[in-house]
């Protein structure tokens, strides 16, 4: 299977002019819930800092069952189903300083559009003179305050990052003397305009497990009873949003039904909250999120030349397995949209990216590696037609027209996908994204390990070859786009993953990586993106 990159310069440099001009002003506000989402580049980095502490250098300081395992869970959840940068800070790791310099390097470096997590698990004490409270961090002395980590600390650091929004969450005995007089109630409706105006204010936020009150370090499935709930809460979550009072909403009850603590959920006093509220936004396919098949501009008169494999001899590729099909769940999972748009669930799963170095026609960048994807989504059956096209935006820029409203739209740069998904976004209510080039391959490939998801050998009966490309389809396939869909899709019921036309993906172009990897999104920056076809 091969890749490729498009150089679209004028439009790209375009669009980084535009956001160079105008960042100030997005850092201000963001008017249009179609860019409250990871990919648009406008809400700015999630980070989190998460501490959790079993084990105490001094043996006058007891040991905890849960918190390392809270802490963990906690770092990876955020990861994997919100989108957050985590920085993880276990037992003899989370020392005073340690923990002092991170705080400090998260005042130093968050930007002004950035949303900060910060999670504590571990012992808390209460100053009864100040009527302060105290995280004791894993190289404390017990009973030397001088070693802790007062609240003020916390507040101080804060109070000192330019972020838009910050949590602090803390699972500890004690946690509740952060905080101001303000309550707020959940609104009788939530809705986009709702998360919009938490996400567009300033916010500084706590949420504890307990108030001046020991909490416990037991509960359900090795977590705490405050921790299993919260994550509970954040793993099952199935919207694009959910606010910190929304959670807090749910899990507040039945840890206060089932322990001695209260958890309290408020603005932190004295470090600059403005209103707003800390928003989680999802970061995964769920039910809400698809990925479409957009073509990349074939050449004016002739179908683009598609780089696939010719296998000419029996001894020159590697032996194989025999390809092990994937399981038909999306059988049971696809929908069409308003306009008509199919879409198959892809299962999560491991597979081979790349291809052997003895594959003919094989290119230097296609270095094999195994990936691992742990989240499932949805993929659009075919190209995007010429008709969805124009259902959207209203124009055709399609050079072949011979199919007519069942031709694959092209002529279309990836920053034309980009507008197209953004107005089909708000059209539909769901959020639509190109493919990573990981998710596209391992779509077009449906368990496969071969060039083509049918074998080795290109076959002009299976997908609609340009006449440049394969001897074997010269004269037989007609030297322009074809109808959408015309022949066997694969496994997952994906058509054209080989042959028709280039289909963009939404990664820059770069090298693969080295060893194994999980979710892969491609390099941070660049001047090409991918395409594959």
């Amino acid at each position: 299977m091969k890749k490729s990159a498009f150089f679209t310069a004028a439009s790209i440099c375009l669009c980084l002019l535009i956001v160079t001009l105008t960042r100030s002003e997005e850092a201000q506000k963001i008017t249009d819930v179609g860019d409250l989402n990871h990919r648009s580049g406008k809400i700015g980095a999630y980070r989190a800092l998460i501490i959790g502490i079993n084990k105490y250098k001094d043996y006058n300081i007891p040991s905890l069952v849960t918190a390392r395992k809270d802490a963990e869970e906690t770092a990876k959840l955020l990861k994997e189903l919100y989108g957050f940068q985590t920085k993880l800070l276990l037992d003899d790791k989370a020392t005073q300083k340690a923990v002092f310099n991170a705080l400090r390097e998260l005042a130093e470096t968050t930007e002004e559009n950035d949303s900060v997590l910060i999670y504590y698990a571990g012992h808390g004490e209460l100053d009864t003179v100040y009527n302060d409270g105290w995280w004791i961090p894993s190289d404390a002395k017990f009973g030397d305050l001088l070693t802790y980590l007062e609240n003020t600390q916390m507040q101080k650091a804060i109070r000192s990052m330019k972020a838009r929004h910050v949590l602090l969450i803390s699972d500890s005995c004690y946690s509740g003397t952060l905080f101001g007089q303000e309550t707020r109630a959940l609104p009788p409706v939530i809705n986009e305009r709702y998360y919009l105006s938490l996400y567009n204010e300033k916010s500084r936020w706590g949420m504890t497990s307990g108030n001046k009150e020991p909490v416990q370090d037991d509960g359900t499935g090795g977590h705490s009873i405050f921790a299993y709930q919260l994550l509970k809460a954040l793993r099952e979550n199935e919207k694009p949003f959910i606010s910190t009072q929304e959670i807090y909403t749910r899990i507040a009850p039945i840890v206060g039904n089932n322990s001695e603590q209260t958890p309290i959920c408020k603005p932190i006093r004295n470090v600059g909250d403005q209103g707003g509220q800390f928003v989680f936004v999802s970061a995964v396919g769920t039910t809400t999120t698809t990925l479409l098949k957009i073509s990349v501009t074939p050449t004016p008169t002739t179908l683009p030349k598609i780089p696939v494999t010719v296998k000419t001899t029996t001894t020159t590729l590697p032996e194989r397995e025999p390809p092990v099909a994937p399981s038909r769940e999306n059988d049971k999972k696809s929908f069409t949209n308003s306009i008509g748009m199919t879409f198959v669930y892809i299962p999560p799963g491991e597979f081979m990216m790349g291809s052997p170095e003895n594959e003919p026609e094989r290119y230097d960048d296609e270095k094999q590696h195994k990936v691992k994807l742990t989240k499932g989504f949805y993929m659009q059956t075919t190209e995007v037609t010429q008709g969805q096209w124009k259902a959207v935006t209203g124009n055709n820029p399609s050079g072949f027209k011979n199919c007519g409203d069942n031709c694959p739209v092209e002529n279309v740069s990836w920053n034309d996908a980009q507008e197209f998904m953004k107005k089909l976004s708000q059209k539909e209510k769901k959020e639509y994204r190109l493919p990573t080039e990981t998710e596209w391959e391992y779509a077009a490939r449906a368990g496969t390990t071969t060039a083509y998801f049918w074998g080795d050998r290109a076959d002009c009966s299976k997908a609609n070859y340009g006449n440049g490309y394969s001897d074997e389809c010269k004269g037989k396939n007609p030297g322009e786009t074809m109808k959408v869909g015309s022949f066997t899709p694969n496994a997952y019921g994906l058509y054209d993953m080989h042959g028709n036309v280039w289909e963009w993906c939404q990664d820059w172009y770069g090298d693969y990586a080295s060893g194994s990897v999980t979710d892969p999104i491609g390099p941070s920056s660049g001047s090409n993106r991918v395409n594959r076809g």
